[in-house]
């Protein structure tokens, strides 16, 4: 709270005259000098600072982080009651090392992860973040998983239901750290986000490989086998292949 005080002193000097018609000069002697005291005035003055709400994701809920990969913009959902572009503004970022990209609009469009900044505006100050997930299209049905919140405020009873032991979790859309599924359900969560997905196998892939031997340009796992057999592992950018057949 501010308070002005504002004192204005005001003061009057009044200069009366009396005279007397066959006097004239004797009167503008004899002038009287009233003084007036002088008045001092105080005005109070209140000057609040407007308020404002911080932006949080119970005022904005967002649901709706993964989604599948169709060629077009894609979004979360937001809810509560603020209004987008007038109670706050949404912003999108490539995850650094997780695929991705924006079209001409700035919305994610490509499989990867993104950063979604949720802005306040106008009453509304600051920002929070959440993981979008664009999944890419074309792999086997997607499990059907429901998660459930810890019992209690910093519980860790929570779970996933729906899971399998060929299954893995993690908090960070890379997998970084990635621990195993039960079969069932997995339990022991905090409250939180957490990204489900198939494991990824380490059981070799049976390809055909065709070059010509006296080509210029062999291709990179071609060159990876010369020498082999046929039945030979080879790996190749992290995967193990089998050599089924060579075709001259």
């Amino acid at each position: 709270m501010l308070v002005l005080g504002l004192t204005m002193c005001l003061v009057f000097m009044l200069g009366i005259a009396i005279a007397s018609p066959a006097n004239t000069a004797r009167a503008e002697e004899t002038d009287l000098h009233i003084p007036v005291s002088s008045i001092t005035a105080t005005s109070n003055y209140e000057v609040e600072k407007t308020t404002t709400v911080a932006i949080t994701d119970e005022l904005v809920p967002v649901t709706d982080l993964v989604k599948v990969f169709n060629e077009t913009a894609q979004e979360p959902t937001f809810g509560g009651t603020l209004v987008r572009d007038s109670d706050f503004e949404v912003s999108y970022a490539v995850k650094v090392g997780a695929g991705g990209a924006l079209d001409f609009s700035e919305k994610p469009v490509n499989a990867g992860t993104y950063i979604v900044t949720v802005t306040g505006k106008g009453a509304y100050e600051g920002s929070f973040t959440k993981e979008f997930v664009i999944a890419k299209a074309g792999g086997p049905a997607a499990p059907i998983l429901k998660g459930y919140a810890p019992t209690t405020v910093g519980g860790s009873d929570g779970k996933i239901t729906g899971t399998t032991k060929d299954m893995e979790y993690d908090v960070d859309s890379l997998f970084t750290n990635p621990k195993d599924c039960s079969d069932g359900e997995t339990t022991g969560f905090t409250e939180g986000t957490y990204f489900v997905r198939i494991k990824e196998t380490d059981e070799p892939k049976t390809i055909l490989v065709n070059y010509l031997p006296n080509s210029t340009k062999i291709p990179p796992l071609a060159k990876s086998l010369l020498g082999c057999w046929i039945g030979d592992e080879v790996p190749f950018q992290e995967k193990t292949y089998i050599i089924e057949a060579i075709q001259k």
